[in-house]
């Protein structure tokens, strides 16, 4: 309104405006009053806020409607609902709906229940600009419009000079002509000879020369000015870039290696140990980042989005397209978030899993995001050809509708059920319980840590309780889409550490052709947690830790995936053969066609060794399977042995079960290397969550090399 003020002020003048004069600015300042609001409500409808406002002076609600059975739209049509789009896994739609038709909708027989969609929160958290990397970006913004200001002025000096010169030469050269002229035609007046020809030529010449005098004059003096205004353009394009430009000369000046931080080492999770000793670093794990989007063109972040680069897909729930990007300054949070699990280590921050592979699903904006969208983005990241391995959800909510909670946590455990690990923040809010959906059972809830091993505060906000571990969450450096340097904190930034860890874990498995579940990947790292001796309820097992360092600390203990390369936790297994070549003629375990393969195969719980937490199993099912060792087909007859016992089998630490395995070879098989594959199912103790290992080659049959007294798979004891 000031500006328009001014505008119709400037306009009429300081004097007396008259009636027409008046009506004309009255006129443009309505235009543009006019033009102002359309800009107004079009910008506030991009924000989360407006949209809220929006629905409810439209007399409208934004709801999710679950069917009983199958999702038919031509229900919800005739309430004039507007359809935003389908959540299948939960035979829903996500719909606008004028709110005196909710209730209409929800006495359809079809209809299971009609919920309010609900707003989820980016927690909270704190960030500080690196002060390193802040004062080369403030010697480096001085250096800009130092460079800038002298290229202004250089242009500004460069066109003065041309104008003058042209004027200095060419000008004055037509100058003298033209007084020259002037001279002769004062001649022929002074003598009354106006009249003759030659006097009427010298007119008309002098004219012309006179008027190209001035169209040259004219011309020179508008590419004078031209050149002023196309510097003052540049100058001002350059000045209201500088920030990026800065941000590009900070990062361009960096050389020499990354400096790994302590959320990498002893004092965070110590991965820098998983990279060192296992050679770990994320490579084929899938992670999907549910966030505000995510900055992929940076370099550091794999400089791209799609078939070979780290970003492979991502879809935008927000706006509803297929691009998730957010390189918006203001939009840090989805940026930050990814930089700490998968950064590669390129000028800035090398991340837990360096190597892994992601999904961008933005489901939101710093605002906040609809719950519906973040049960999509689940969907969509649990869903071929984008289904991921780890789901790292930084989102919390303290407030459910009973429904949509009911419908949340069951798509969280569909996720589950397919084999997909879901980590989320516990909140900030400082609560001795966390929110949702960390608190669904079957979703890991990371709170946060700090440099000196005690909980996460920053400005009042805390992390939150009810916690399964904590991460490093307390300022943890990170980069922002514009790839500027911050320090930040929060439960947000804890997340994306504990997926890291899990992809790390799961990467070993894999290297190794063991095949692990969710539930034995979740119990591992919660096992391997150190315990910094604070309150179960904020600390739950402790912080994430992932392995010693080559030289261990005072206070050694084992990672978590030290625990899965010091056996396969909680168990060593031995397998013993009988056969007579074996025995009699110390020959290694080589069969006949038609003859019987007999061994024994030794389970041991290794939990009590030290250094290892004690592991109590229960309800423990043991199957091996006899293989073709080069093209992994079954051997033909029995070769599946399901070892069942009269009650279920329980190992408390140190405990050995010995079990006895005879399989009959038949006279058709195909002579040749065998294995045998060995799994396992079990339990802990008071935790009714299925773990399952599976070893593809736990012993192999006429194994090259001399006979030793037994064959063991990858579970021998160090």
């Amino acid at each position: 309104m000031t500006i328009c003020i001014l505008f119709l002020h400037k306009k009429l003048g300081q004097s007396e405006a008259s009636p027409l004069s008046l009506l004309k600015g009255l006129s443009i300042l309505s235009i543009v009053l006019f033009c102002l609001f359309v800009s107004y409500v079009a910008f506030a409808e991009n924000g989360i806020q407006s949209y809220p406002e929006r629905l409810n002076s439209e007399g409208k609600e934004r709801v999710i409607v679950s069917f009983k059975d199958e999702i038919d739209p031509s229900i919800v049509t005739k309430y004039n609902c507007k359809i935003i789009r389908a959540i299948k896994t939960i035979k829903a739609l996500v719909c606008e709906i004028p709110k005196e038709n909710i209730e209409l909708l929800e006495k359809e027989e079809a209809i299971k229940y009609v919920a309010i969609d609900a707003i989820i929160q980016a927690q909270p958290g704190g960030e500080d600009r690196d002060p390193y990397e802040y004062g080369l970006f403030l010697g480096f913004k001085d250096e800009y419009f130092s460079r800038i200001d002298q290229e202004y002025n250089t242009s500004i000096i460069e066109a003065r000079n041309e104008y003058i010169t042209f004027i200095q030469t060419s000008l004055l050269r037509q100058r003298k002509i033209i007084e020259l002229y002037s001279r002769l035609l004062s001649y022929y007046r002074n003598r009354h000879l106006t009249r003759t020809y030659f006097y009427r030529w010298l007119l008309s010449k002098y004219q012309e020369l006179l008027k190209r005098y001035y169209q040259d004059l004219m011309r020179a003096f508008q590419e004078y000015r031209q050149k002023l205004i196309v510097a003052r353009e540049a100058y001002g394009q350059a000045s209201s870039i500088w920030e990026e430009k800065v941000n590009e000369m900070v990062a361009l000046s960096y050389r020499g290696p990354v400096t790994v931080r302590w959320n990498n080492l002893e004092a965070g999770l110590n991965s820098k140990a998983a990279w060192d000793r296992y050679g770990l670093d994320g490579t084929g794990i899938r992670i999907a980042f549910l966030d505000t989007g995510v900055n992929y063109n940076l370099e550091n972040l794999g400089g791209g989005i799609g078939l070979g680069f780290k970003c492979l897909d991502g879809y935008d729930f927000w706006n509803d397209d297929d691009d998730p990007i957010n390189d918006t300054p203001e939009e840090t949070h989805g940026t930050n978030v990814v930089s700490v699990a998968v950064g590669k280590g390129v000028n800035k921050v090398v991340g837990v899993a360096y190597n892994v592979s992601y999904y961008a699903v933005k489901c939101g904006e710093s605002d906040g995001a609809w719950s519906s969208d973040i049960m999509a983005g689940i969907e969509w990241a649990s869903t071929e050809p984008h289904k991921a391995d780890i789901i790292s959800i930084s989102w919390t909510i303290y407030t459910l509708d009973p429904w949509l909670k009911e419908h949340f946590e069951e798509i969280c455990n569909n996720a589950y059920n397919q084999g997909i690990i879901i980590v989320a923040g516990s909140g900030n809010n400082g609560y001795s319980y966390s929110g949702w959906p960390a608190a669904f059972d079957n979703v890991i809830s990371v709170g946060a840590h700090a440099e000196d091993q005690t909980l996460y505060n920053y400005a009042g906000y805390s992390t939150n309780g009810g916690v399964d571990v904590i991460a490093p969450g307390a300022r943890v450096y990170t980069v922002d889409p514009d790839n500027s340097a911050w320090w930040v904190w929060g439960t947000s930034i804890a997340t994306p550490h504990a997926a890291a860890l899990l992809a790390l874990q799961l990467q070993y498995a894999r290297q190794r052709g063991i095949e692990i579940n969710n539930a034995y990947l979740w119990e591992v790292m919660k096992h391997g947690a150190k315990d910094l001796g604070l309150d179960p309820v904020w600390q739950g097992s402790g912080k994430i830790w992932a392995a010693e360092t080559n030289e261990p600390p005072p206070d050694p203990h084992k990672g978590s995936i030290d625990l899965m390369g010091s056996s396969i936790w909680p168990f060593d297994f031995t397998f013993t053969y009988y056969n007579y070549l074996y025995l009699l003629e110390d020959k290694y375990p080589a069969y006949f066609l038609g003859t019987t393969m007999s061994q024994d195969i030794a389970i041991d719980n290794i939990s009590d060794e030290p250094d290892i937490p004690d592991t109590y199993v229960e309800n423990l099912n043991i199957t091996t399977i006899q293989k073709y060792r080069t093209t992994g087909v079954t051997l033909p007859g029995d070769s599946t042995e399901d070892f069942e016992t009269y009650e279920p089998i329980a190992l408390n630490p140190g405990d050995i079960i010995t079990l006895e395995d005879d399989y009959d070879l038949p006279i058709y098989a195909e002579p040749g290397l065998y294995n045998v594959v060995l799994d396992l199912e079990f339990n802990l103790v008071g935790n009714p969550r299925l773990l399952k290992i599976t070893l593809n080659e736990a012993s192999i049959w006429c194994p090259p090399g001399p006979a030793p007294s037994t064959q063991s798979g990858y579970g021998v004891r160090r």
